[in-house]
């Protein structure tokens, strides 16, 4: 969603209000992590503030924009259940570290089945984002359909 936003754009405007949105959540999980964050938290700050001064808004909902590029059902259908799995990637950045917390993991077979997941829907996204690219005015060129066959002969497979 926040691909076709930006590329819908032919200006900077999209992409610095996901960059502001970007920022604003990281100013978050710094707000939950204490001092330990400070001086990211001072550029975190200021970065959010420059993006306002220059008149950048808030983006809208994943919702808003799936429906402006005319794909809201997809997002009710898809996105939306792919969305948890889809980032879990972002445990790298957020979790806490075991060694200091004393975490309790996911039992390994609810581990494994979320790790599937997620790496099919990531796949399914990365080729939709090349798809996109390919038929834009970014002037892209890559040719996926090599790599979409074999997805889909895998994916099928595992039905």
């Amino acid at each position: 969603m926040h691909f076709q936003y930006v590329a819908c754009e032919p200006s900077d405007r999209h992409a610095a209000e996901v960059l502001l949105k970007t920022h604003e959540h990281r100013r978050l999980v710094i707000q939950e992590n204490g001092e330990a964050f400070r001086d990211e938290r001072r550029f975190v700050d200021e970065e959010i503030t420059a993006l306002r001064s220059n008149g950048i808004e808030r983006l809208p909902t994943l919702e808003n924009l799936a429906t402006l590029a005319g794909v809201g059902s997809w997002y009710s259908r898809t996105y939306r259940a792919a969305c948890e799995p889809a980032h879990i990637n972002d445990l790298l950045d957020f979790m806490p570290d075991p060694e200091e917390q004393g975490l309790e993991g996911l039992a390994p077979v609810l581990a494994e089945s979320t790790a599937r997941t997620a790496i099919d829907w990531a796949i399914a996204v990365a080729l939709n984002v090349f798809r996109v690219a390919n038929t834009n005015s970014l002037g892209l060129s890559l040719d996926v359909t090599g790599y979409q066959a074999r997805y889909e002969a895998i994916r099928g497979a595992a039905r």
